[in-house]
């Protein structure tokens, strides 16, 4: 969810995102340190593999990212010498830019006993905790993904930076302040003794060195050794710093925003203490009071994507390993040119893209579990949402060791290097996954994938994690960015056929609700249609039987008719044999006129007898009236006199 502060104005929150200066990571200032010497050696490296781990890289197509051979079994895999796979250059095909020459020679710290293989190398970081006979990385020529971070931060920095003669200042300002420190642990660790590896072997300070002095040149120009360095982990001494210096991530701009923000209040305060409370930090008291200033303030800096429990996941590396607002600003450079933000705000649009990118990768590298997962109806967005999301920190909320050197590969390679592991984890568990069905299928997705990378340590007997077995099964997955942008352009093309058919069904739906509304007025009107034609059926039967019953009496009066007619021509016979019918008739015409008139006339005098019985009526109460009044007087008068006489 999203929280929008009250006192910050709305036209600066939204361009805080866009406005703020970071130091472009294509502008790093040069400071003198001593040049590392160039290695003219010729002859390939080779790497070792190990027992119970997996076997070597099968050939990959350089254009495609296609494994040419069927998966690989998970068993043991005899020890052999590989070498070092130089890609071609149509790795960067399609219009990349060429890559510099390619050296073959280790970092410095691991030139000093050529025989050491790159497992070794590896399990040296960490032999205190694992066997280095568990380790395994293959040396394949596999750092496009770092050289493609350069160019698109280069890109990104140059849009945002504004040149000017305070940016330039601010600039060397912040690589001279990274400097300061980074050698001040070198100085105070080369003059204690003290290393992050075993005893076996130092920081190599030499090449960390150039990365703090020109981070950019180094890696155009030392692609290898930068990735292996990267590949067997940052220094934990210098690991934020080497961050800083990576992401370009270092800004007194956007450091004093944090300080001008950070005293407001955040609507997500309560929620935020109430999630950092539930996470396992080295220092709750420290660590706590860090990350819920550094989750504060992006709250307030970016209100669109707010404050959600992912986020706090995502920054406990960080302010594991920095100051708090050194933390804020790595945590802002992630979201906004790491584009970590594109998986948090509404609708997640970079999540679907990475999860779509992750299923080709599956289709193309193991199409025998890509095809099962999709008979079994698992998506991966079922298991595999949390792992690009929170960077994998849900997933190894236990393991902060693992999950630091998770961040290193990401601050180098960018967001896509998630794939690298994602793939690497289910590519490791091939031979798991191809026998389990739908229920049993997701808990081991979801549940015990990493059960594999545990073992028990052969000194101490506990269950420890193979650290190095998972970064090297991780590149091991060969990733071009060039493959990832056609499979960005597939998703595109997919999501927009996709809106369309989404947008088509939406008008059918409407056309099809329309014509559904017509149908149900046109079905109200045939039902009223139907009852006025029944009413009408009705009328006209009864009509019908109305008319038949007329006729049957007009038939009667017709025959009462002819009756009467016959009587009347029987009479008018009758009375032509009496004498002359013309004559009485009339006599009976003038006596019946007599008659009329007499009638009238005593009707007339009945009338006028009503009119005076009710004239006599009306005099007759008057008179009662007047009667009652008189003798009514009379008593009165009586009454008086006999009052009087008394």
């Amino acid at each position: 969810m999203a929280f929008s502060p009250k006192h910050i104005p709305e036209n600066e929150l939204e361009k805080r995102l866009d406005n703020f200066t970071l130091e472009p990571s294509d502008t790093h200032a040069q400071i003198s340190s001593p040049s590392r010497p160039s290695s003219s050696e010729s002859k390939p490296a080779v790497i070792e593999a190990s027992d119970n781990i997996a076997p070597p890289p099968r050939p990959i197509d350089p254009v495609s990212a296609n494994f040419l051979s069927p998966p690989m079994p998970s068993g043991p895999v005899s020890a052999q010498l590989l070498p070092v796979n130089v890609a071609d250059e149509q790795d960067r095909a399609d219009g990349g830019p060429p890559l510099p020459p390619r050296k073959r020679h280790p970092p410095a710290s691991l030139r000093r006993d050529r025989s050491h293989t790159l497992s070794s190398m590896l399990s040296v970081a960490s032999s205190a905790f694992f066997n280095p006979k568990r380790a395994s990385f293959s040396s394949t020529a596999n750092y496009d993904l770092l050289l493609s971070r350069i160019d698109d931060g280069a890109v990104s920095t140059s849009r945002s930076s504004i040149s000017s003669s305070n940016n330039d200042a601010s600039l060397l300002n912040s690589k001279l302040l990274l400097k300061s420190h980074f050698d001040s642990i070198r100085n105070s660790m080369e003059l204690s003794n003290v290393t992050s590896e075993d005893e076996s072997g130092d920081i190599d300070w030499e090449l960390w060195s150039q990365i703090v002095d020109d981070y950019k040149v180094f890696a155009k120009h030392n692609v290898i050794d930068l990735s292996l360095a990267i590949a067997s982990g940052i220094p934990e001494e210098i690991r934020g710093i080497i961050w800083q210096i990576v992401s370009a991530s270092k800004s007194q701009s956007l450091e004093g925003l944090y300080s001008s923000i950070i005293t407001e209040t955040a609507p997500a305060e309560a929620e935020i203490q109430a999630d950092i409370e539930k996470l396992a930090v080295s220092d709750p008291q420290i660590i706590n009071k860090k990350l819920f200033g550094v989750l504060k303030g992006y709250s307030l800096f970016d209100p669109e994507v707010g404050y959600t429990e992912d986020l706090a996941r995502i920054a406990v590396p960080l302010v594991e390993n920095v100051s708090e607002v050194e933390a804020f600003c790595l945590l802002v450079k992630l979201l906004k040119d790491y584009k970590l933000r594109e998986f948090l705000t509404q609708g997640k649009p970079g999540l679907q893209v990475r999860l779509y990118q992750f299923d080709r990768i599956l289709e193309d590298t193991l199409p025998d579990v890509h095809i099962h997962l999709s008979k079994q109806g698992i998506r991966s967005s079922m298991y595999a949402s949390s792992w690009f999301v929170t960077l994998f920190s849900r997933t190894f909320v236990d393991e902060p060791a693992v999950l630091e050197r998770i961040y290193d590969v990401i601050m180098t390679e960018g967001i896509e290097a998630l794939l690298r592991f994602a793939v690497g984890i289910v590519r490791r568990n091939a031979t798991n996954i191809l026998t389990l069905e739908f229920e049993d299928l997701l808990h081991f997705l979801k549940q015990e994938l990493l059960e594999i990378y545990y073992a028990e340590d052969e000194e101490s007997g506990d269950r420890v994690f193979r650290i190095n077995d998972f970064i090297a099964d991780g590149y091991e997955v060969k990733i071009l960015p060039v493959t990832l942008q056609k499979y960005n352009n597939e998703y595109r093309e997919l999501h927009a056929l996709e809106r369309e058919r989404i947008e088509e069904v939406e008008n059918l739906r409407g056309t099809k609700q329309a014509l559904q509304s017509k149908i149900d007025k046109l079905e109200k009107t045939v039902q009223t249609l139907a009852n006025e034609h029944a009413m009408v059926s009705k009328d006209l039967f009864d009509e019908h039987q109305k008319t038949k019953k007329l006729y049957e009496l007009n038939q009667e009066l017709n025959e009462t008719k002819n009756v009467l007619e016959l009587e009347v021509h029987e009479k008018l016979a009758g009375l032509g044999d009496t004498g002359n019918p013309a004559k009485e008739l009339e006599d009976l015409r003038v006596q019946n006129s007599v008659l009329k008139a007499e009638q009238t006339a005593r009707e007339k005098q009945l009338t006028d007898l009503e009119s005076e019985l009710i004239t006599s009526k009306n005099n007759l109460e008057d008179l009662e009236e007047t009667h009652t009044k008189l003798r009514k007087r009379f008593e009165d008068m009586k009454s008086a006199l006999d009052t009087s006489n008394i």
